[in-house]
C-alpha cells in the first residue's frame, strides 16, 4: 500500500484512481460514522435527562402525602402534581 503521495503518483492510472476512490469512500464513511455517533450521544444524553426525571418525579409524588378525603383537597392535591408534572 503506498503511504506518500509520491508512491501513490508512480502507480498506473487505473490503479491510482481506484486508490482515489477508495480514500473518498473511507472518508465518507468516517463522517457518517462521526454522524451517527454524534446522534447516539444526542439520545444518550436525552434518556439521561428523562431518567432524571422520571425518578425525580416519582420521589415527589411518593413524598407527599397521603390521598385527601375531601374534594377540594383532592383539587389542591391534584393542582400540586400538575405542576410538578411541567418541570
Amino acid at each position: 500500500m503506498p503511504e506518500t503521495h509520491g508512491e501513490v503518483e508512480g502507480l498506473p492510472s487505473g490503479l491510482h484512481d481506484k486508490w482515489e476512490d477508495l480514500k473518498r469512500l473511507a472518508e465518507n464513511q468516517t463522517q457518517k460514522l462521526q454522524s451517527q455517533l454524534n446522534v447516539w450521544r444526542s439520545y444518550n444524553e436525552t434518556t439521561d435527562r428523562l431518567h432524571r426525571w422520571m425518578v425525580d418525579m416519582e420521589t415527589e409524588t411518593r413524598s407527599g402525602t397521603a390521598p385527601r378525603a375531601e374534594l377540594h383537597k383532592k383539587k389542591a392535591q391534584l393542582n400540586q402534581l400538575k405542576v410538578l408534572s411541567v418541570m
